[in-house]
């Protein structure tokens, strides 16, 4: 069974992209495959671009082969000369290919070509030339760090570049930046000044002014200023996410920003998982440290420690009180955590489940093959390459989460 994508990415350098493409004009357009050629419906299930582009070199057609119809209407495709870029029409807004093409979180979009890669707009005006070894930009206060022939460098938007002396430098958040010399962590400001010497085997992500850190196989958490901050080491720690971060001393709990205990070292796992509509912060147990590995069964807990869903799940993901979860011998199904009462049911292999958009299931026939289809609000179905196997996916009866 596919692993859900529905995760909420709390990275600093990678966020969840969903099937949506939104326009100008407030039609959403939704990717779709048809005889192995990749077009676009909108939110009614009309065709709005033929499928006629390749699918792109990646896992999953639908959530890589192209970015977000954005505000500006634009999103990557791939045809036969390469990767190219088209407005929510269908038309081409650049004339020629690359060989890689990732829209950024800002509207622009890393390019690679003939090996070395850049930066453009969705018009093809390049906005950082293509000198880098590797397609890595985000835009952060005009620093774009990268390589060029194996060396760190940073790249001014004025076109100046400064050769840096460290093996690797991360992108720029918050005014900061991690940086590696001889496989060990540092962090350097937008001043390019190392403020966090380059001891630690590992650096997390910068929040709440604290960065967890890592040294001699023992984690502990560090200011801006490269001061650790609390007394305690831990044997894992998260990064601080709404002022918590999730920590192990040979069970796991939670700490909040001045060190206090916040949920008790009694939990074989734990992750924090957001805040609910009611302001509860919601965290997600397991009865196995390796909740990933097989038999492994996970459920959520408040701050308070009320139990909102037993340990009965092999997988969760929590997201404003719906709960897309996974059910051994069953399968995926979605859950109103408020009311308790299950969304989709659990006969699905996957599912991309959003409340004010079309969501996206995956399901499989009994010789395994593979199909799709997207879902409007009361399970209708706009549109899939098997409706009836969807249609009786969603109409039998699941047992009800406890």
């Amino acid at each position: 069974m596919r692993k859900s994508l529905l995760i909420l990415c709390l990275l600093a350098f990678a966020s969840c992209s969903a099937p949506l493409f939104i326009t100008k004009r407030n039609i959403e357009l939704y990717p779709i495959e048809e005889n192995g050629k990749i077009g676009f419906i909108d939110q009614k299930g009309k065709v709005r671009i033929d499928p006629k582009y390749l699918p792109c070199d990646y896992d999953d057609i639908l959530t890589e082969c192209s970015s977000d119809f954005n505000g500006n209407s634009y999103a990557v495709v791939k045809e036969q000369g390469g990767y190219t870029i088209i407005d929510w029409k269908g038309n081409k807004t650049i004339d020629y290919y690359f060989d890689e093409l990732i829209e950024e979180f800002d509207g622009t979009y890393s390019a690679g070509m003939d090996g070395k890669y850049g930066l453009i707009d969705h018009s093809g005006n390049v906005l950082v030339p293509f000198i880098f070894d590797s397609q890595y930009f985000i835009n952060d206060n005009e620093f774009f760090p990268g390589k060029i022939d194996a060396k760190a460098v940073i790249f001014y938007a004025e076109d100046s570049i400064i050769y840096m002396p460290y093996d690797y430098i991360s992108p720029f958040f918050e005014g900061f930046a991690c940086v590696k010399n001889n496989y060990k962590e540092g962090m350097i400001n937008s001043s390019l000044e190392l403020v966090i010497d380059t001891i630690y085997q590992e650096l997390g992500f910068l929040s709440s002014g604290l960065i967890n850190a890592k040294i001699e196989n023992q984690w502990c958490f560090l200011n801006t200023q490269g001061q650790i901050v609390f007394n305690s080491t831990f044997e894992e720690a998260s990064d601080f996410n709404d002022g918590i971060a999730v920590v192990k001393k040979e069970k796991y709990g939670a700490i909040d920003t001045l060190g206090n205990q916040i949920i008790p070292f009694e939990y074989e796992y734990l992750s924090y998982e957001g805040e609910a509509n009611n302001g509860d912060k919601i965290f997600q147990y397991s009865d196995k440290e390796n909740y990933f590995s097989y038999g492994a069964r996970s459920g959520l807990i408040n701050q308070s420690r009320d139990t909102l869903l037993k340990a009965d799940f092999y997988e969760l993901y929590y997201f404003w009180d719906i709960v897309e979860a996974g059910k051994y011998d069953e399968g995926v199904g979605v859950i109103n955590l408020k009311n308790g009462k299950t969304i989709i049911p659990f006969n699905f292999d996957e599912i991309q489940y959003y409340q004010d958009a079309l969501s996206v299931l995956y399901f499989s026939d009994e010789d395994g093959k593979e199909f799709y289809g997207y879902l409007k609000k009361r399970n209708k179905i706009i549109w899939s390459n098997n409706v009836d196997l969807m249609k009786k996916l969603l109409i039998d009866k699941t047992s009800e989460p406890n």
